[in-house]
């Protein structure tokens, strides 16, 4: 039986996750790049209206703010 050395399959894992997210990473600078090329040409714009449970997330991230705060000095 040959043995296997399994040594390099976190780099070579980690490696493959790092150019994922380097490549989702470009992808989402060019589509802010474009929408702000686009945005001046634009002939109406408007403002969004509030997604669905906004008071609610909206608290839970104040809730959560304050864990991560509290947890921190303590």
């Amino acid at each position: 039986m040959t043995v296997i050395d399994l040594s390099y399959v976190p780099g070579l894992a980690l490696r493959v996750l790092g150019a994922g997210f380097l490549v989702a990473n470009l992808h989402l600078v060019y589509q802010f790049i474009r929408f702000y090329r686009l945005r001046a040409t634009a002939l109406v714009t408007w403002p969004g209206r509030r997604p669905a449970y906004y008071g609610f997330f909206l608290g839970l991230g104040v809730v959560f703010g304050i864990l991560v705060f509290v947890e921190l000095i303590i």
